[in-house]
């Protein structure tokens, strides 16, 4: 049987010998406090988008150009999720109505947020290759051309702000969301610490 295991086989720089940067490393692997160290960034707010697809000067044009603001917004949506998640226990189906409307508030609010000063600090790409999910467990001699594999760029890129008036938009828009439900001020609480963290999205 063959696995459907992606293997990297090009990168920015490999070319020319050189390595894959630490942070790219971090932010593959959702390390986000060593994005932020590796790039000596840490008195700054980060935003680390992963793209995928399969023309890599769109991802980068589109990214960089275009859907920053979308980025930065699922960034948050992600964000909202994942606290939700692990500080909010819903057992019962109104537990789960609350956390759902929780959420949904808080990341409409975050949504909302226009961040100015965004700069771009670094990017990078790395190229993948992988079994098309349609032959997985066949053997490569058994399908013609090229169509056995998958693949597809990843395009990093690392955007950064003044972390103290990120902080301070961030404060103003949890302090006017005024539901007072304990789901929520769980939220609330969880996020006024996490959206303080690098925040990594990935997507395609």
């Amino acid at each position: 049987m063959v696995d459907n295991e992606t293997v990297m086989i090009d990168y920015q720089g490999k070319s020319m010998g050189g390595a894959i940067p630490k942070w790219v490393n971090a932010a593959l692997d959702g390390t986000r406090s060593g994005v932020a160290k590796t790039l000596e960034l840490d008195n700054k707010q980060l935003f680390v988008f992963i793209k995928k697809g399969t023309d890599l000067d769109f991802l980068q044009i589109w990214t960089d150009n275009v859907d920053v603001r979308a980025e930065v917004s699922n960034s948050f949506s992600q964000a909202v999720a994942q606290a939700a998640d692990a500080s909010i226990q819903a057992s019962d189906a109104a537990g789960k109505q609350s956390k759902e409307k929780s959420v949904g508030l808080l990341t409409k609010t975050l949504s909302a947020l226009e961040l100015n000063g965004l700069l771009k600090e670094a990017q990078f790409w790395t190229r993948t290759r992988s079994v098309n999910e349609k032959f997985v467990g066949k053997k490569q001699g058994s399908v013609p051309g090229d169509q056995y594999y998958d693949y597809e760029y990843n395009y990093i890129v690392v955007f950064a702000m003044d972390k103290d008036v990120y902080q301070t938009q961030l404060d103003a828009a949890l302090n006017g969301v005024e539901d007072n439900t304990s789901e929520t001020e769980l939220l609330k609480k969880a996020l006024s610490t996490s959206l303080l963290e690098p925040l990594i999205s990935e997507s395609k």
